[in-house]
């Protein structure tokens, strides 16, 4: 029997004995980083458990990259939505950004 490197726990890809969600480890594959590095900066992970996993999304590449940009465009959604709930927060957030200070600071 084939061992599962990735499951879907509730519509999320998950890395099978871990908290780390695939798209994570696509992220940083996708960036350049080695195997080495994605172990490095996941250290919860084996280096067995991120091949397999980079197997699996070799194989599923075209489900896994729709999940990926279904999962992005619904955070800029949400993004979007929360900027305009609380524009004075995140004018707030960009002065900080910009170093400029904020009033009544």
């Amino acid at each position: 029997m084939a061992k599962q490197f990735v499951t879907i726990v509730d519509g999320a890809y998950k890395l099978t004995g871990a908290r780390v969600s695939l798209d994570s480890v696509v992220y940083q594959h996708n960036q350049g980083v080695s195997v080495e590095g994605i172990v490095e900066n996941f250290p919860a992970l084996s280096r067995e458990q991120v091949c397999g996993a980079l197997k699996y999304y070799e194989s599923h590449k075209r489900q896994v990259d729709e999940y990926i940009a279904s999962a992005e465009a619904e955070y800029e959604r949400k993004r979007a939505i929360s900027r305009l709930e609380r524009p004075e927060l995140y004018a707030k957030l960009e002065r900080a950004r910009q170093g400029t200070p904020t009033r009544g600071a």
